[in-house]
């Protein structure tokens, strides 16, 4: 299952659209962050840009470039809501974007962080060969605490309703370490490692992991990072175009 150019071109007016419709989101954040004395908004936005989009381990755009755009309403110890795009590539399932909008709710107390949420993944146009959907929901928890120089993430997604059949589980770390400050950017490295189970599917259970590094100096970021995947011999992710070792560059704008 090699990825072809043929592939790559047919995803390219998908980033653009995809795009277009971040950099309107950009737009709209800089518009509610305006108001001189006002409290600041609710409303956050990001938008990225990678050289692969890389899920779990697993390469959700087959090795082609990828936007990625989040907007958010969230309140200081309180709930949150907002809606996640990316585009994607799949030839075995069709479809060309990934959404995934979300609600929970979000707690600080100095350096701890938690978090609980609901998310949907949605897949338009993606079907499995029975004609089903790939559309499944998750429940995530998460805990983080952050240092002077060391930050670090622990969390979980459950879903009772994979698409695949049956529920799963995703268990992951992730952890930065400041390095070193060269001018005004901060030099950080960056690593994570997760576990995913199924209770029913052909795709058996696997592990991932990435390491990498950082650099940021709001409202920009970019990042270089390694990442694989480790499924079984027999399961239809061996040997796909999905996994593997890969190498990802990612620029991230935060307003």
């Amino acid at each position: 299952m090699q990825g072809s150019v043929r592939r790559g071109r047919d995803n390219l007016p998908n980033v653009k659209q995809t795009i277009s419709l971040l950099l309107c989101c950009v737009a709209v954040h800089a518009q509610a962050q305006t108001g001189g004395s006002n409290p600041p908004s609710p409303f956050q936005s990001g938008v990225a840009l990678t050289s692969d989009r890389v899920w779990r381990g697993l390469s959700d755009t087959r090795g082609q470039p990828a936007a990625i755009g989040e907007i958010k309403w969230a309140w200081a110890n309180g709930p949150l809501v907002g809606f996640w795009a990316s585009n994607a590539a799949d030839d075995r399932y069709g479809g060309h974007l990934h959404l995934l909008p979300f609600v929970g709710y979000e707690w600080t107390s100095g350096t701890v962080n938690a978090e609980l949420a609901y998310l949907r993944h949605i897949r338009p146009g993606a079907r499995q060969s029975d004609g089903s959907n790939l559309d499944f929901g998750e429940l995530n928890t998460s805990l983080g605490v952050s240092g002077k120089r060391v930050s670090l993430r622990v969390g979980l997604f459950y879903s009772p309703d994979f698409y695949a059949g049956g529920h799963s589980v995703y268990e992951y770390i992730d952890g930065a370490v400041k390095l070193v400050k060269l001018a005004t950017f901060q030099i950080s490295a960056i690593a994570h490692i997760g576990a995913s189970q199924f209770s029913r599917t052909a795709i058996g259970d696997y592990e991932d992991w990435k390491v990498g590094l950082r650099a940021g100096r709001k409202p920009w970021s970019a990042s270089a990072a390694l990442t694989g995947a480790n499924p079984r011999p027999d399961s239809p992710l061996f040997g796909s175009a999905d996994t593997g070792r890969r190498f990802a560059v990612t620029v991230n704008y935060t307003p």
